[in-house]
């Protein structure tokens, strides 16, 4: 029963997650489903470490360099313009623009993963928290009108 359930269940998040960077095929949007979860799950160690320092509070460094490098592996995946079917959620309306947005992620990745260095050394969490909600608004920039909201990176803004 409950593997029937399992089943269910995931053929509607299937079902309910649109042509992810559209995607060509199923295997490609699970592709970028995964790479999406990975950024994600990167986001939130850093929040969880930066939080209440511990033994593992060095391994911000290791989480910022991942969401550097996971980043790279998005920016070739234009979904389209607004002629095509489906693209009215895109805040974007031609390659150039997605790719000006692309760069500015870019660059804020990268930034992240210059203040992970300094706030290995001076435990600044303020700053480095800044430097977080920075890449986060180059993020929202592209998903804040995510057609796939249950499936973005839902961590709230530090305060």
């Amino acid at each position: 029963m409950r593997k029937g359930v399992a089943i269910a269940l995931a053929l509607c998040v299937i079902a309910a997650v649109p042509s992810v960077g559209n995607a060509d095929t199923k295997k490609e949007r699970d592709y970028l489903r995964l790479v999406m979860d990975t950024f994600c799950d990167h986001v939130e160690a850093i929040e969880l470490l930066t939080a209440n320092p511990s033994k593992y509070s060095d391994n911000v460094v290791r989480h910022a360099d991942a969401i550097a490098n996971t980043e790279g592996l998005l920016d070739h995946a234009f979904p389209g313009d607004e002629h095509m079917e489906g693209s009215s959620h895109w805040p974007w309306r031609n390659e150039t623009e997605f790719d000006r947005l692309v760069h500015a992620m870019h660059m804020a990745t990268k930034e992240l993963a210059t203040a992970a260095q300094f706030w290995i050394k001076d435990r600044d969490r303020v700053r480095f928290m800044a430097t977080l909600d920075k890449m986060r608004e180059s993020c929202l920039a592209c998903h804040e009108v995510s057609p796939d909201p249950e499936h973005s990176c839902e961590i709230p803004k530090s305060s």
